[in-house]
């Protein structure tokens, strides 16, 4: 969602005043970082960071989405780049394509249990990669 749509609606100010975190994902458009950084005091070195995070698709190595936490406390504000990675078990339900997607159901319907069947071919298959490279 574009935060220029959201800031003209109704409840903006009714999310951002009873809100005390925030994860603000990587955005394209400056101006609406400058929007967001002047809503929620935002330094410019953080609005900075967060235009420049690297995507997934433009990463080499184990990939992650990088997304600023920021939790405002009358004490002492709480602000940092988290770097969300992935587990083998997530990548391993989440891919959609056709052939991991038929092998997936295969291996599952053999398995005792769903989160057994997981665990185990996640982890073989995360094995397999690391020996590749």
């Amino acid at each position: 969602m574009q935060y220029a749509r959201f800031k003209q609606s109704r409840i903006h100010s009714a999310v951002f005043g009873n809100s005390r975190q925030f994860f603000i994902m990587r955005q394209n458009d400056r101006a609406d970082l400058d929007d967001m950084g002047k809503d929620i005091a935002l330094r410019e070195v953080t609005q900075h960071a967060i235009m420049n995070y690297p995507l997934p698709d433009h990463q080499t190595g184990q990939k992650y989405s990088p997304f600023t936490y920021l939790h405002t406390d009358a004490a002492r504000d709480l602000c940092g780049t988290v770097h969300n990675v992935a587990s083998p078990e997530m990548l391993y339900c989440s891919s959609s394509s056709g052939e991991h997607f038929d092998r997936r159901a295969r291996e599952l319907r053999q398995s005792p249990s769903v989160v057994e069947g997981i665990i185990l071919h996640a982890n073989r298959r995360n094995e397999g990669e690391t020996k590749a490279h």
